[in-house]
């Protein structure tokens, strides 16, 4: 508000005779009973009232405004950094996961050649469940990793 508009605002209280009490009050005891003295404070008086009201509002609004930026920032920092903990995190489960899958396929190939190395023997067939097993193993490990992508 300019201090245009402040005296205009006073001037408009003066004619419709909606004065402050406290303010008006405190004119006449400084002009000593002299009205049209203590109009000019009254109007000094209270256009200096209108205009620090005025300050304070706008100090407010743009304090509100900082906060409500400051706000923003951060939560867009907390998005940036749930995108690389989430990216961070897929791109583990998939390496663990594509490890698994090899440590499985490995396994297996593994069973097959203990069967056709021994043959259906005791070492073979001990080879191959023993293969077997550690596919399952790794293979139930590739899951679970694969599950979090």
């Amino acid at each position: 508000m300019t201090d245009q508009q402040a005296y205009d605002l006073v001037a408009s209280e003066l004619q419709s005779g909606q004065l402050k009490p406290g303010i008006w009050a405190k004119s006449l005891a400084e002009s000593t009973g002299n009205e049209n003295l203590a109009k000019s404070i009254y109007i000094k008086s209270r256009a200096e009232e209108i205009l620090s009201i005025d300050r304070a509002e706008q100090s407010r609004i743009a304090r509100e405004k900082q906060e409500e930026q400051a706000k923003i920032a951060k939560e867009r920092r907390s998005a940036a950094t749930q995108h690389v903990i989430r990216t961070t995190r897929i791109w583990t489960a998939f390496g663990f996961g594509l490890i698994f899958a090899v440590l499985t396929a490995s396994c297996a190939i593994g069973s097959i050649a203990a069967i056709a190395v021994s043959g259906f023997s005791r070492e073979g067939l001990g080879g191959f469940f023993i293969g077997i097993l550690f596919a399952g193993v790794c293979g139930y490990l590739t899951y679970d990793c694969m599950k979090k992508l």
